[in-house]
């Protein structure tokens, strides 16, 4: 077995080896400085020993439009398409990780849009 932080780690080591910058581990960050960032989180605590795990990709983007909270669909897309394309069906270190679905949200509290991108990751060792 491995824990949920193994998971997350790998899910980060992904991410930032395959070129995108800014990937936080856990909570978006609180001063956020970046137009664009990436988080990773999960519901189950860290050194919880697991076979199997969702794990929430978010990417964060700012707002076409700040003032009229009109989102960058056209980021959003391509950098879902992107982290997808890094992520599914990826099998590293034993972990298979598995899209289940994307959605896009409004941030209620800064002027931006992001996308949930929710996976399953599996322990296959």
């Amino acid at each position: 077995m491995i824990t949920v932080f193994d998971i997350v780690t790998e899910v980060y080591s992904i991410l930032h080896t395959g070129g995108c910058a800014n990937v936080e581990k856990g909570d978006k960050p609180v001063d956020v400085q970046e137009d664009e960032y990436i988080t990773i989180n999960t519901l189950q605590a860290n050194q919880t020993p697991v076979r199997d795990c969702p794990v929430n990709v978010n990417f964060h983007c700012k707002d076409l439009f700040p003032e009229k909270r009109i989102s960058n669909d056209a980021r959003l897309e391509e950098m879902t398409d992107f982290i997808i394309g890094l992520l599914e069906g990826s099998n590293t270190n034993g972990i298979d990780l598995e899209l289940v679905f994307h959605h896009t949200l409004k941030d209620e509290n800064l002027p931006q849009h992001y996308v949930n991108i929710r996976f399953i990751a599996r322990y296959t060792d």
